[in-house]
């Protein structure tokens, strides 16, 4: 008897289970439409230049990451927000 993923709700077929391609599409879309909604998060963060805000005491700070000018590594930047 076929048993889920925790996370995603898998199908998993066990071991006397016949294959069903129906089962695998549909795990396969899961995995699509998760993968999307992870990009899109992630598009997101990198189109904001200072996507974090941090506290420090009463005085507050966006603060993220970039690449540096030789783009092979990257350096933490911020901003006072006032």
């Amino acid at each position: 008897m076929a048993a889920n993923t925790t996370n995603y709700n898998l199908k998993k077929p066990a071991q006397e289970d016949f294959y069903n391609i129906d089962d695998h599409n549909g795990n396969m879309d899961i995995i699509d439409n998760q993968m999307k909604k992870t990009e899109d998060v992630l598009v997101g963060h990198e189109k904001n230049e200072l996507p974090h805000l941090f506290t420090d005491g009463t005085k507050k700070y966006k603060y993220g990451f970039k690449t540096n000018s030789a783009k092979d590594g990257l350096i933490f930047v911020y901003e006072d927000v006032i």
